[in-house]
C-alpha cells in the first residue's frame, strides 16, 4: 500500500511524505539551482506557446501588438527607432546625429 501524503491526504504520494505540488513548491523554495532551471523551462514554454499562437492566429498577434502600443507608447517608439536605426547605413546615421546636434 502506498503512503498517504501528510499535506493533502486525498492526493497521491509523490516524495518525502508530500503530494507533487507541495514537494515541488518546497524544492522550488529551498533549491536555487532547481528554481533557476524551472524558471528557464517555464520561460521557454511561454515563448514556444506565444510563437505557436502567433503563427496560428495572426489576428491575435495584431491585437496584442496594438494593445502594447496603446499601453506603452514610449517603449514602442524606442523599439521602432532601434529597428530603423539598424537599417540605416553608417553615413545616414552620422547625418542624423549631426542634425540632432544642431
Amino acid at each position: 500500500m502506498t503512503p498517504k501524503p501528510t499535506c493533502h491526504p486525498d492526493r497521491r504520494h509523490y516524495a518525502k511524505g508530500m503530494c507533487i505540488s507541495c514537494y515541488k513548491k518546497l524544492r522550488y523554495d529551498s533549491d536555487p539551482a532547481y528554481r533557476e532551471r524551472e524558471k528557464a523551462r517555464i520561460r521557454e514554454a511561454a515563448k514556444a506557446w506565444a510563437k505557436k499562437k502567433r503563427m496560428e492566429d495572426p489576428a491575435w498577434n495584431a491585437a496584442r501588438q496594438r494593445e502594447f502600443r496603446k499601453k506603452h507608447p514610449e517603449k514602442f517608439n524606442f523599439m521602432m527607432a532601434k529597428f530603423y536605426w539598424k537599417k540605416l547605413s553608417l553615413e545616414d546615421r552620422k547625418k542624423l546625429i549631426e542634425e540632432a546636434e544642431k
